[in-house]
């Protein structure tokens, strides 16, 4: 899922795009569902929805909130995970970190990209990009040329992380076994590992991970949903939770430095 504005696109993961209405956030209203949007993973940027499945990147033109339309596709082995940010694509295809160009959202096409077997979760700030997966590690790519995209430098991590978020110079990684992982990435030639935040005993994987302000919002497989302080952030230290029965956090959603709502997939 991914909000836009007062609406959040929902992506089912069988076929099915949804346009909700979240203006009210305790009554939350349909306004159109379409069979465009094949994918697991979405990323909204301002009248596009990009969806990602084993076909590629799909691209939906959701201007008109009750006729979605599938107007671009960039084929490739299968994406995995992706990032967009302004004209460009990140995209995690299995065996490539690729960057592809959707100025031309009729006509994605690729520029650039890097070897990479294991990446499994990317994050875009700056002009950095941000890789983790199979092997343990946090590689930092600099993509300040999306032509030209260049490794910098990577770190090893405690577990495999199964989510990536970015903030004030630190890289947030939920895994399904040592909590939330926290590296230092200022200098992006060497980024170290800085600290983190465990249940004692682990109590669940985390699977997703959204950074707000001061605050991280982390959602649990079966855990529900844990608020982190980063005052000090190599040391998170916990100041809510919530939890409720069947309560299966798959995705997390933050909008505002001081957010009333927190949107959930579950």
């Amino acid at each position: 899922m991914a909000l836009s504005g007062s609406n959040i696109c929902v992506s089912d993961g069988i076929g099915h795009l949804h346009l909700f209405d979240i203006s009210d956030p305790a009554e939350p209203r349909l306004i159109g569902t379409n069979r465009a949007g094949f994918g697991r993973l979405i990323a909204v940027s301002e009248n596009y929805a990009y969806c990602a499945n084993w076909l590629g990147l799909q691209i939906v033109d959701i201007s008109h909130t009750t006729n979605f339309e599938a107007i671009g596709t960039y084929t490739n082995r299968d994406s995995i995970n992706f990032a967009v940010v302004s004209q460009y694509a990140y995209v995690i295809d299995g065996r490539e970190f690729e960057i592809i160009d959707v100025s031309d959202p009729r006509h994605p096409r690729r520029v650039s990209g890097l070897t990479n077997n294991f990446a499994r979760s990317v994050a875009v700030s700056g002009p950095y990009a941000y890789l983790t997966g199979l092997r343990g590690t946090l590689q930092v790519i600099d993509v300040s040329d999306p032509l030209n995209p260049k490794p910098l430098g990577s770190c090893s991590t405690k577990s495999i992380p199964s989510s990536l978020a970015i903030s004030g110079g630190y890289a947030y990684l939920g895994s399904s076994w040592t909590g939330l992982e926290v590296i230092d990435v200022n200098d992006p030639n060497h980024p170290f590992h800085a600290g983190g935040y465990e249940e004692t005993p682990v109590i669940d994987p985390i699977v997703g991970v959204s950074i707000s302000g001061l605050y991280a919002y982390v959602t649990m497989l079966a855990g529900g949903l844990h608020v982190l302080d980063l005052s000090d952030p190599t040391k998170p230290k916990r100041v809510g939770s919530y939890a409720a029965t069947n309560f299966y956090g798959e995705a997390i959603s933050v909008k505002g430095r001081t957010p009333t709502s927190l949107i959930i997939s579950v």
